[in-house]
């Protein structure tokens, strides 16, 4: 059961209180974690819940929230999606699972994994926002909670195919060429070299009538 906690410390006593007096109830120890401002004793309390509640909804989830906020986003990942498994009804692991998958994106420099994390946080936020779940916040905004989202995510996905088919179109040209050419009454050979980031440089030489040499070399061009 999600619960918010207002003024943690004046009431982390009475949820030590109530873990004194049941032990062996997940949900105190839950409470108790919640009001823990230090996350590795949080995370103790939390475990310890799980020990007597291995399928915990809400004590998973706050362990992946620790780990999410420690950057180990392989442990959140695998948290998230436990949540996901033993309630897919429930939007919150969706939605943090979707927020995972963003924030991951963003230091990823291979534009096509980055397209794939894009794909999948915007298949999770789907999901999350066909979900049935009961929570507070579902019931109040419903699906619209989720469409402003989607459609910047849909809007991001678009964006980054045309930055993959661009890159990749250059990667594929990129590379030296060179030929002849003519300038008038000029002859001469031109080169070109064309980078993977669709920037390139020329150069020609052409002899002139006069028997002279006239050229340019390392003019850059613009993407």
């Amino acid at each position: 059961f999600p619960v918010t906690i207002q003024g943690k410390d004046n009431v982390k006593q009475e949820y030590i209180e109530l873990v004194n007096q049941n032990p062996n109830s997940a949900e105190a120890l839950y409470l108790l974690a919640r009001c823990e401002s230090n996350k590795d004793e949080s995370l103790i309390l939390l475990d310890n819940a799980l020990k007597i509640n291995p399928e915990f909804y809400y004590a998973l989830l706050s362990k992946g929230v620790i780990f999410h906020e420690k950057k180990d986003y392989d442990k959140a990942k695998e948290l998230y999606l436990k949540c996901i498994n033993i309630d897919n009804k429930n939007y919150l692991a969706y939605n943090n699972f979707f927020n995972l998958l963003i924030e991951i994106s963003a230091d990823v420099q291979n534009l096509k994994f980055k397209l794939e994390l894009y794909k999948s946080a915007l298949d999770n936020l789907k999901s999350a926002s066909s979900s049935n779940g009961s929570d507070e916040v579902l019931r109040k905004e419903g699906k619209g909670y989720f469409a402003s989202r989607i459609k910047v995510l849909e809007s991001k996905i678009n964006d980054l195919k045309v930055e993959i088919e661009q890159k990749y179109k250059c990667e594929k040209l990129s590379g030296y060429y060179e030929g002849n050419m003519r300038m008038g009454y000029a002859l001469g050979g031109a080169g070109v070299i064309i980078r993977e980031d669709c920037s390139c440089t020329y150069e020609y030489k052409v002899i002139l009538p006069n028997g002279k040499i006239d050229g340019a070399r390392n003019i850059v061009t613009g993407k």
